[in-house]
């Protein structure tokens, strides 16, 4: 696409009938021509990937510059996202409320840091696999991302219970675990303020008991989907319709005796965690390249 692109873009049909997945070869001057382009629709989410090797600072300076419209931002497995992409992050995360950042193994906890403090509109963040994923960049997300509702931790193996704590208070619906060996049964206990969550991810925890996950979470939240696969301690984990159904009840008395659950409010769709497309809009187009 590199040379070819700004001349495709001169029909109207382009943007109505091209598909830019995947566009290994795309050059950094194509991208910027296509995010300048006259008759490009407002882009509210884009999704960069295939391009692991070169979406780098400059690429994220070209969107901050020039996507003002974007809420959402997915670049999975970005390689070359290392510390001078800070700065650019910085100007482009106020406007955010979707951050996919899955494997961008070079990011550090010092890097992540002002990039989540940025980003007080954020609703879904995903940080997993990131190695610089820790409880410094959970502390800040807990800090600063009040209207979080989704947090993706999976394989951040450097998380402790600590930063469970700095972000149970926050507005969550889903929260993923998964490979956070570090987790106890003190983050269950933390987990108690998390009264809008339904989804939980937990799999590959063997610190986790059967009882420490009725009476903080069952009595708490209104579960409707539990991921405790590898989880030794947990005997339901073998029948997670049964596990589910126990959850339930035990939320569901706690809230006739006045405790627990009862003093949360029901969250909105009954439970469910929201539709990504309930807030970023129907109208804009997604780019995933």
């Amino acid at each position: 696409l590199g040379g070819e692109l700004p001349s495709q873009m001169a029909t109207a049909d382009f943007w109505r009938t091209t598909t830019l997945l995947p566009c290994g070869e795309l050059t950094l001057d194509a991208f910027v021509a296509l995010l300048q382009h006259p008759r490009r629709p407002p882009i509210a989410k884009l999704s960069l990937y295939f391009l692991k090797n070169d979406v780098n600072a400059a690429w994220i300076a070209a969107i901050a510059d020039h996507v003002p419209e974007l809420v959402s931002l997915k670049c999975p497995g970005a390689e070359g996202l290392r510390a001078d992409c800070v700065a650019p992050f910085v100007r482009l995360a106020p406007r955010l409320e979707k951050l996919v950042l899955d494997n961008c193994v070079r990011l550090r906890s010092q890097d992540l840091v002002p990039i989540v403090g940025a980003a007080r509109a954020l609703r879904h963040l995903s940080l997993a696999g990131v190695r610089g994923g820790d409880d410094a960049v959970l502390s800040e997300v807990g800090r600063t991302a009040s209207c979080l509702e989704a947090l993706d931790l999976l394989n951040c193996h450097r998380v402790t219970d600590a930063a469970i704590e700095s972000v149970a208070s926050l507005p969550l619906r889903m929260l993923s675990v998964g490979g956070c060996v570090n987790l106890t049964n003190a983050s269950l206990t933390s987990l108690e303020r998390a009264r809008s969550l339904t989804v939980l991810q937990c799999p590959g925890l063997d610190n986790l008991y059967d009882s420490n996950l009725m009476a903080s979470i069952g009595r708490n939240c209104p579960i409707k989907d539990i991921d405790v696969r590898f989880c030794y301690h947990i005997k339901a984990r073998s029948n997670v319709k049964k596990l589910l159904e126990e959850l339930a009840q035990e939320y569901e008395n706690a809230r006739k005796n006045g405790g627990g659950g009862g003093g949360g409010a029901e969250p909105e769709n009954g439970g469910a965690v929201t539709n990504e497309s309930s807030f970023l809009g129907g109208d804009a187009a997604e780019f995933q390249l």
